[in-house]
């Protein structure tokens, strides 16, 4: 899979919404529909799930457990910015997880 970044997410997917009913997608939601994860909002598991599937440099179960608990920490920003509606936090946060590169644990 092609590296996904942000700036082509937002330009596929330039209007998420908080979650109203009715609504098409959230800014995680993008993600899950360009990774073909069927969820237009995700909750922090299902986000976990398809950053994993987008950045294939996690590796979940070989991180330390500092490092698993940083990005649970964006996760949980990204579902909160845009529950807030500060979607362009929302996105910045999530671009640190398409790009982070955590130390496997030894």
């Amino acid at each position: 899979m092609k590296q996904i970044s942000v700036t082509r997410l937002k330009r596929k997917y330039p209007n998420p919404e908080r979650g109203i009913v009715g609504c098409n997608y959230c800014v995680g939601g993008a993600l899950c529909r360009e990774v073909g994860i069927d969820r237009d909002f995700p909750d922090a598991d299902q986000l976990r799930d398809a950053i994993l599937k987008a950045n294939r440099k996690i590796d979940w179960y070989a991180i330390s457990d500092m490092d698993r608990e940083y990005l649970w920490s964006l996760i949980q920003g990204v579902i909160l910015s845009n529950d807030t509606g500060d979607f362009d936090r929302a996105w910045k946060l999530l671009g640190q997880l398409l790009h982070a590169h955590p130390e496997i644990d030894q």
